[in-house]
């Protein structure tokens, strides 16, 4: 009868790490699934910036007058009706 009671702590404890594993891992989970992808929105945005430089002369000069390759948002020389 002493054989039979160990097997069955044995299996309690497995069960009971198991549970405690899988609520960890629910738990885990809905912190990553929760968490909000926003590149998608961010990539709109750029689109719709570049989209209305491009349709409008004036705003394609002054970008192309700047004489620089890359200019930064900071930079003085940045064409202030971009801004």
């Amino acid at each position: 009868m002493k054989q039979k009671k160990g097997w069955i702590k044995i299996v309690e404890a497995f069960i009971a790490i198991l549970l405690v594993v899988g609520v960890l891992l629910i738990v885990i989970n809905k912190g990553y699934i929760a968490k909000k992808d926003i590149s998608s929105q961010i990539y709109d945005v750029e689109v719709s910036i570049l989209r209305e430089i491009q349709l409008d002369d004036n705003l394609r000069y002054e970008i192309l007058d700047s004489g620089e390759e890359n200019i930064e948002w900071e930079n003085e020389n940045f064409p202030t009706n971009v801004k």
